[in-house]
C-alpha cells in the first residue's frame, strides 16, 4: 500500500507542469524562424520567473542544444508578482498557462530534410504550503528543413 502512494505522489509531483503540442515547424535554409512552447502548470502552483525576485529562488529557464539552428533570442511573458503567506514580499512568477517563445537562425548548409531541436526546461514548482524539487523537462521541436 505505501508504495502505490508514493507512486501516486510521484506521478503528481512530474504532472505539476506540462508542455503543450509544439507543431512541426517549416524553416528555410538560412531563415530565422520562430518556435513557441506553451506550457501549463496545474491550478495552485506557480514557478518563479526567469528573473526571480530573490537570487536564492530558482529560476524559469529554456535552454537549447547547439546545432544546425541556433537560438538567437528567449523571450519570456511578463511574470505576475503575486504575494504569498511564506514571504513577505511580492514573488516574481508565472502561472496557468503560458508560452515562451524562441527565435532560431537556421543554418545556411544545413541539410534540408526532417530534424528535432533539443532543449530543456529547468525550473521550480511551488504552491502556498511548499516547493517541489527543482526538475528538468526535456523539450524536442521537429522540424522539416527546406531549400
Amino acid at each position: 500500500m505505501g508504495l502505490l502512494v508514493a507512486s501516486s505522489l510521484t506521478f503528481a509531483q512530474t504532472n505539476v507542469l506540462t508542455v503543450g503540442k509544439i507543431p512541426t515547424v517549416k524553416a528555410k535554409l538560412g531563415s530565422t524562424v520562430t518556435v513557441k512552447v506553451p506550457l501549463e502548470l496545474r491550478p495552485g502552483f506557480h514557478v518563479n520567473s526567469n528573473t526571480p525576485s530573490d537570487k536564492y529562488l530558482v529560476p524559469l529557464k529554456l535552454t537549447w542544444d547547439k546545432g544546425m539552428m541556433a537560438a538567437t533570442d528567449v523571450t519570456f511573458p511578463k511574470p505576475s508578482m503575486e504575494t504569498y503567506k511564506f514571504q513577505a514580499t511580492p514573488l516574481s512568477v508565472f502561472s496557468g498557462n503560458f508560452e515562451i517563445t524562441t527565435k532560431f537562425k537556421v543554418a545556411p548548409t544545413a541539410p534540408a530534410g526532417p530534424m528535432a531541436i533539443s532543449g530543456v526546461l529547468s525550473y521550480q514548482a511551488c504552491n502556498d504550503h511548499e516547493c517541489l524539487q527543482p526538475k528538468k523537462l526535456p523539450l524536442t521541436v521537429q522540424v522539416n528543413l527546406v531549400p
